[in-house]
């Protein structure tokens, strides 16, 4: 046994007290004339008697009485009685602590996290001196370690909701890993201590995480929720903008997904160009209105700034969203998105006759983004080297048979890393023009036999679009977030007719396909690398000529826009601007930016949010291209300034829109994967005792025990002196010696 505060059993002394009150108020009996003196001496020395015993008992009640009280002031523990007796206070404790983006959210004044923090204090605090502590988050990685109490408290006051938080599992299996080493904790209580808001995400791939019969015998697992049942929250999932790469004076999409939780938003969304040359435009502002639990896209329609004074040249523009009013979570009521402005690149087409490109240039002009020049194939002048030079890329379309030195000329300007767009002629056409040897150095594949739809009946329609190129991956996404128009059954892409190809030649694939189910490889789009540059080949021509007199070779022009944006995206790909200007980022992501040739004025620094010190500094090494940006941590908009503080590239970082799913994942389906877990409400006033462990020696606390004796007992000294000290009535004679003897006269 031990004392906490043992220095109180002093107070002892304090039972002699009792001695010196009865010494100076002893009772006395009391002495009256009586004639029957020998009964009244006989019943005086039994009343005597009786007092005496009832005084000694009240005495010794009340010394008892001080005694235990001090004892109780005293707080005694009993230790080491074994297995399952009291808890514990000398613990080995693991907390995790959920530190996903949903921990931000307010609940009350205090945030999600803020509210676990304080729940572990309150369960520390009732931790003994000798007691092992450990700490993980779900944003960390390596191995979890017993930590010293200020180094532990140090880690706890820095933990915070970060957009790019995992999920539970692999921390508690981390943090698992110390109960294995049972030299370290021996005869402590041992307990898990998983701190969350319950959040879907949060608790993704937990059985796969954390292997079954992982917890060791006698662990204790405490869930303890921070997250209320029901959590009102309206969000910005996403920013897109289209185009991503444009032309001063030009047009811009801005889609915002917004998504309503628990109830419906009514509101504002604004939009705003950070970095406007004319910083006086106020901000684009419309009214929505969200129904719970459904999403909704908003579109903001922008021109592209222009250079103030004319100026040319690339620059930045980044734009930033907007949800008013603000709630609960403040960092999803905001959105950002950076877009590339510069003059528009010029693409070359060649052809035999100005009206087959017609169509083709009005297209990729009417985009915004390509200026397209026609000049005749039949002017060698138009195809040599030097008049390539000033185009990206170059297009030849439909020539029936072209020259070798056609074919030659193309070959060397994809290998100097050109694109080549080959829109292939309708029937008439050479056979050996088209595989002659520089054709085939040069196009993914030659052309094979015709494919031609029976009339009246439907054409064959383009087979899902890929989303592992660069070339068709936008299609894929657009067809499956913002019902774009070619996507609608009636309106999708089809082919009455089409050139099957050939083998493929060494280095060329087939990028996109028609959905034909007599021949699975039946190519729409073909792609090959030729030295630094690209060729993609179609399998139609695209100058709007029909067959048969009548029947159109497809429906990219007449139904939908998908033939402006196809245009648009191939020249794109060609170009390098669908890969090069990569502007959007996920937190967690580490973000890169493509460094200009020529190398800017070094140094470079990057501005943004979230950077402290040196994190702004970017150390350029020789040779490199790419420079990636891992210190960036918090969603928002960021530049790259060179020495003259002129921006030279950007990018965005948004939280991903899984984030923002504040559903409750049911306990039930935590408890498969940890049966010991015991729910706690962390909202609610905890009791921190009734979260401690048992320890392996067993401690109980008298402390309790002895209060309620203590209580029992001054009952029962009251009603004991009340009973013993009872007032006489004066009007009885005989008081305290009983009635007198009835007398004899003679």
């Amino acid at each position: 046994m031990h004392f906490l505060h043992g220095y109180l059993l002093i107070g002892a002394v304090m039972a002699g007290m009792p001695v010196i009150l009865h010494l100076l108020m002893k009772q006395k009996p009391k002495i009256q004339s009586f004639p029957a003196l020998r009964f009244l001496q006989k019943r005086m020395q039994n009343s005597r008697r009786r007092l005496q015993i009832q005084n000694w008992l009240l005495l010794l009640l009340r010394i008892f009485l001080i005694l235990l009280l001090c004892l109780a002031l005293a707080w005694p523990q009993l230790t080491n009685l074994g297995e399952g007796w009291g808890i514990s206070r000398e613990v080995a404790a693991l907390f995790v602590v959920d530190t996903s983006a949903s921990m931000q959210v307010r609940v009350g004044e205090k945030n999600r996290i803020d509210v676990a923090k304080a729940v572990i204090e309150q369960v520390r605090a009732r931790f003994g001196s000798e007691s092992k502590l450990a700490l993980a988050d779900t944003d960390e990685g390596g191995e979890t370690v017993w930590l010293s109490a200020p180094i532990f408290e140090q880690k706890l006051s820095t933990l915070g909701g970060k957009p790019s938080g995992g999920p539970l599992g692999p921390a508690i299996a981390r943090s698992l890993e110390l109960f294995r080493k049972e030299g370290q904790i021996a005869g402590l209580g041992k307990a898990i201590y998983i701190l969350t808001d319950r959040a879907e995400r949060s608790w993704e791939g937990l059985e796969a995480s954390i292997p079954k019969d992982a917890i060791p015998p006698g662990v204790q697992v405490h869930l303890i929720d921070v997250g209320p049942d029901k959590t009102i929250d309206a969000a910005i999932d996403r920013v897109e903008i289209e185009p991503t790469t444009v032309s001063p004076g030009s047009r811009i999409s801005v889609r915002v997904e917004v998504h309503a939780t628990g109830e419906a938003f009514k509101g504002q969304l604004s939009c705003q160009l950070e970095n406007d040359p004319e910083p006086r435009v106020k901000p684009e502002i419309k009214s929505i209105e969200i129904p719970a639990n459904e999403s909704k896209v908003i579109v903001f329609d922008r021109t592209v700034p222009v250079r103030p004074g004319g100026a040319s040249g690339e620059f930045l523009g980044q734009i930033k969203v907007l949800l008013s009013p603000d709630d609960n979570w403040s960092s999803n009521n905001q959105g950002q998105a950076t877009f590339l402005v510069r003059e528009r690149r010029q693409v070359l087409t060649l052809a035999d006759r100005p009206e087959d490109a017609r169509i083709w240039k009005a297209a990729l002009e009417a985009m915004g983004t390509y200026s397209c020049d026609v000049k005749s194939l039949a002017d060698p002048a138009n195809w040599s080297v030097d008049a390539l030079l000033p185009y990206q890329v170059i297009c030849l379309m439909e020539p029936p048979n072209p020259s070798a030195a056609v074919w030659v000329g193309l070959l060397e300007a994809a290998k100097s890393g050109k694109g080549i767009v080959v829109v292939p002629p309708g029937d008439n056409y050479s056979k050996p023009a088209w595989e002659s040897a520089p054709a085939k150095g040069l196009l993914p594949a030659t052309l094979g036999s015709l494919i031609t739809v029976e009339v009246n009946k439907p054409g064959i329609p383009w087979a899902e679009f890929r989303g592992d190129s660069s070339l068709t991956s936008a299609f894929r996404t657009w067809s499956r977030s913002v019902d774009p128009d070619f996507s609608r059954p009636e309106l999708k892409p089809f082919a009455n007719r089409f050139w099957k190809t050939a083998t493929l030649e060494p280095g060329a694939s087939v990028v996109a396909r028609f959905l034909d189910g007599q021949d699975p490889q039946a190519p729409a789009l073909l792609e090959r690398t030729v030295g630094k540059g690209r060729v993609v080949l179609f399998s139609t021509p695209m100058s709007g000529k029909r067959f048969d007199g009548k029947r159109p070779w497809h429906n990219y022009w007449q139904d939908s826009s998908f033939g402006l944006i196809l245009a648009d995206r191939v020249c794109a790909y060609l170009g390098g601007d669908a890969t090069a200007a990569i502007t959007s980022f996920y937190a967690g992501q580490i973000p890169y930016i493509n460094l200009p040739n020529p190398l800017p004025k070094l140094p470079l620094t990057l501005a943004g949010p979230g950077l402290k010190g040196a994190e702004a500094n970017l150390s350029v090494p020789e040779g490199a291209t790419q420079i990636p940006c891992a210190q960036v941590r918090d969603p928002g908009n960021y530049r790259v300034l060179d020495k003259n503080q002129n921006p030279i590239a950007g990018f965005s970082v948004s939280m991903r829109p899984q984030e923002f799913q504040l559903a409750k994942v049911d306990p039930e389906v935590i408890k498969r994967t940890l049966p010991q877990a015991e729910l706690t409400n962390g909202l609610k006033p905890v009791d921190p005792d009734l979260l401690l462990p048992p320890g392996e020696g067993g401690t109980l606390d008298l402390l309790p025990w002895l209060m309620m004796l203590v209580l029992v007992l001054l009952l029962c000294e009251g009603l004991v002196a009340n009973r013993f000290h009872k007032k006489v009535d004066p009007n009885h004679e005989g008081a305290g010696v009983g009635p007198a003897p009835a007398s004899q006269t003679t």
